[in-house]
């Protein structure tokens, strides 16, 4: 990868990695709490990519 990324784009991949993956755990053992159980939870990013769980973010963000 070395080739293709910086080596602050690797860190930052490196990173990425561990932050999205420490609720991992939780949900493999079903310990992940439902913001609301009748529907499904909706996941945004606010302007500095901070996640939003639940929505209320704004017209800029990205929804997933």
């Amino acid at each position: 990868m070395r080739g293709t990324l910086s080596d602050a784009e690797l860190v930052e991949v490196v990173l990425d990695t561990l932050a999205w993956s420490q609720q991992k755990i939780l949900v493999a053992l079903a310990l992940d709490a439902a913001v609301d159980p009748d529907r499904p939870t909706s996941l945004d990013f606010d302007r500095s990519g901070r996640a939003v769980v639940g929505g209320g973010a704004g017209p800029w963000e990205r929804r997933v």
